[in-house]
């Protein structure tokens, strides 16, 4: 498996914290995007290049992420469900009370929104399923996906919209063995919009 991380030029501060965390997993690729400015087209470009490394690469698959994430103790065992299931996995989802409900169900969406512990486990989920910051995807799957198309729009866009069309099941890890810092570097204000994970931490034993 190849981990891939997608980064601006500029963001040399997020990538020193976040690439020595996922190098205990394996051997990790940057591709790096001008960002003057940052923006879609610039991460499609960056994404392109990242997944046709991991094609080239493809023993086990890839394992796409964005340059601020931290991850959990808990990070190398939901890895192993994943790659040992073969099913794309997003260890990472920006959650709010209406996608846990629309996602997991009462029971589960009620657990997280407590700070309850979760039952951990891969949870089959239906897109969309919000952002790339990192997510498993087996080389059966990433062979068949159409990276011509990567061009225009951000890659979680490109992945639900493609997942779709063929068909693969989209699961997410939980609790979520990865949070996300939200860095602004090279990027504009969002209007402090939450992007953070709800479940990081509510380790509940395995389902």
């Amino acid at each position: 498996m190849l981990i891939t991380v997608i980064s601006c030029v500029q963001r040399t501060g997020d990538r020193a914290v976040t690439i020595p965390q996922l190098e205990a997993h394996g051997r990790v690729f940057v591709s790096l995007s001008p960002c003057s400015p940052a923006g879609p087209a610039g991460n499609a470009a960056a994404s392109k290049v990242a997944l046709l490394e991991a094609r080239r690469y493809s023993e086990g698959g890839v394992l796409f992420c964005e340059d601020d994430i931290d991850i959990s103790p808990s990070f190398g065992w939901f890895l192993q469900q994943a790659q040992e299931r073969g099913v794309v996995t997003w260890f990472y989802t920006h959650d709010s009370p209406n996608s846990l409900r629309s996602r997991f169900g009462g029971e589960v969406s009620r657990a997280i929104m407590n700070g309850d512990p979760v039952p951990a486990g891969l949870y089959a989920a239906p897109f969309p399923l919000t952002g790339s910051q990192c997510v498993y995807i087996p080389p059966d799957v990433l062979a068949l996906l159409p990276l011509d198309e990567l061009k225009d729009g951000p890659c979680d866009f490109f992945l639900n919209s493609r997942l779709v069309r063929l068909g693969v099941q989209g699961y997410v890890a939980l609790p979520h063995p990865v949070q996300h810092r939200h860095s602004r570097v090279a990027r504009v204000p969002d209007g402090g919009v939450m992007k953070r994970s709800l479940s990081y931490g509510l380790w509940g034993g395995v389902a």
